[in-house]
């Protein structure tokens, strides 16, 4: 009997892998053909461990219906009860099978499917260079997380393809209500992909460059430069890369213990210790500001000098009476008095500052000289860094961010601590959640085959499908339950998520138990 449901279990499990596989590869086959065949054919390969969790107690189920019903039907079960064999004990083979099928699940979504499902991102990931590629010469943008890249043209380069140039390009970052945070323009641009990394990033050069980026406060810079390189790389992982639902047991534990290891928090935590040594270098410029009574800084671009005079300078910002030296390579001088002026700050990956930005607003320019004339604004970008200005690094250490926090009162620290808090707590939620799930989709299992023979023994009068019915409609029930609950479980309600999540498992044992009881009395 076990060997005949076995049987049937292997052929129903295959075809369920293979259907469900092919159902979760219609949204990158869909796109615009972007993939080829063979990367359409590896990706369904990596989608059909992941499957297997649905595949399995489902097929098991139909499997062990059949079985049990064909066997009623011809009164093998009777002969076998006459003879002296309980229910029990027939039935005692499937149960120790639904056992083994839990702890294979068990196995399966905590150690090895989350795995495979990280294998899913980078198979798309991998051959990013191709995409990109197809996506520019359809005359369609590429579009990747948070980036979009459209050009005229492109060429793919370097010994492996990880290097593509591209003619009149545009690249932009967009935020979750797509409103952009970055754009950039140019008349070519070189893009490197960065395989070493984790996560696979764009390292982008471009030349007669105009960018525009939001610093946050609801306005932004522009400038522009011959040429250009963007400070920091953008990743180009997918949403489900690294994240919860892509992380083994030991993975989301380890996150738990050490934070830092889960990619969003430690982004958050590398924008709070960039804004410490931020902070520190604003106080090192006041403190020089305040000795010499003046800033010198040296242009970056065409070895122009500036010294730049105030009444004093807060955070990048001055005050009072504002004169602005404007020393040229031919020796000339010429003064510029603005009415307002500030410095923005370029950091690199590790925090420190690496050039400066003057903007200033209603400039008074060439004052006192022939043709002076105001304008509305003036920037002066790639300022040189005062070498005198020097900043020690910050721990990069969860508390110890947490605690320097708590010296801001206002400001961009106090609302990045606020957010990185918040998502620890989303992640230790993340974490009890995943587990838990997983841990309840795979006892739906062994309650599933039980409800599935029990059934099929008491409707031996009824057809195979109806009987299955009974069988298959509970434990969709039950399965979309557990995935309900652990979402809720996530959204903060802990005590109604897990109610949620077991109580689709309670009411198939519940049946289970009701059939079995009727069995056992007719």
């Amino acid at each position: 009997m076990l060997l005949d449901m076995l049987r049937q279990f292997a052929i129903t499990a295959a075809v369920l892998v293979v259907v469900i596989a092919f159902g979760a590869a219609i949204k990158p086959l869909s796109n615009d053909s972007l993939l080829s065949p063979w990367d359409a054919a590896r990706f369904v390969g990596f989608a059909m461990i992941p499957m297997l969790q649905f595949a399995i107690p489902f097929a098991a189920a139909f499997a062990v219906t059949l079985t049990f019903h064909r066997l009623s039907q011809d009164n093998e079960i009777i002969a076998m009860a006459v003879a002296g064999q309980s229910y029990s004990r027939i039935l005692a083979p499937f149960a120790v099978l639904g056992l083994t099928l839990t702890l294979l699940l068990g196995g399966l979504t905590q150690w090895v499917i989350p795995s495979f499902i990280g294998k899913m991102t980078e198979s798309l990931a991998a051959d990013m260079p191709r995409m990109l590629t197809r996506s520019i010469q359809q005359h369609t943008p590429f579009v990747q997380g948070n980036l979009v890249i459209w050009a005229e043209k492109v060429f793919l380069g370097g010994e492996d393809g990880s290097r593509i140039v591209l003619q009149h390009a545009a690249v932009a970052k967009v935020d979750r209500m797509n409103l952009p945070t970055m754009y950039l323009t140019s008349t070519a641009t070189s893009i490197d992909i960065d395989r070493e990394s984790p996560d696979n990033s764009l390292l982008i050069r471009s030349t007669n460059t105009v960018q525009w980026t939001d610093d946050g406060e609801g306005a932004g810079s522009t400038r522009g430069a011959r040429e250009s390189e963007l400070t920091h790389a953008i990743e180009i992982s997918s949403d489900t890369h690294r994240r919860p639902a892509a992380m083994t047991i030991g993975e989301l534990q380890q996150a738990k213990v050490n934070p830092a290891l889960y990619p969003p928090i430690k982004k958050t935590m590398n924008r709070l210790r960039n804004l410490f040594m931020l902070h520190a270098y604003w106080q090192s410029l006041s403190k020089s500001f305040d000795t010499n009574k003046e800033l010198i800084f040296s242009s970056l671009i065409n070895n122009q000098q500036f010294v730049i005079r105030a009444n004093s300078v807060f955070r990048g910002t001055f005050r009072g009476v504002i004169e602005v030296e404007r020393h040229r390579r031919s020796g000339e001088t010429s003064l510029l008095a603005p009415k307002f002026a500030r410095l923005q700050a370029e950091q690199d990956e590790h925090g420190s500052v690496t050039s400066l930005a003057l903007h200033m607003k209603d400039v008074l320019v060439g004052v006192g000289e022939i043709g002076e004339n105001t304008r509305s604004e003036l920037s002066v970008q790639d300022l040189y860094v005062d070498p005198d200005i020097t900043i020690l690094p910050v721990r990069d250490d969860v508390q110890e961010l947490l605690a320097s926090a708590q010296d801001f009162k206002r400001g961009a620290v106090p609302r990045t601590a606020a957010r990185l808090m918040l998502q620890i707590e989303d992640l230790n939620r993340q974490v009890v959640s995943r587990i838990s799930q997983r841990w309840a989709l795979s006892a739906s299992a062994f309650l599933i085959v039980l409800l599935g023979g029990v059934t099929a023994i008491r409707l031996r009068d009824k057809s195979a499908l109806n009987a299955f019915s009974r069988v298959f409609f509970p434990s969709v029930f039950a399965i979309i339950l557990v995935f309900a609950g652990g979402q809720i479980v996530r959204d903060g309600r802990a005590v109604f998520g897990f109610s949620i999540m077991w109580i689709g498992n309670a009411s198939v044992a519940a049946l289970m138990l009701i059939s079995w009881l009727r069995l056992r009395v007719h």
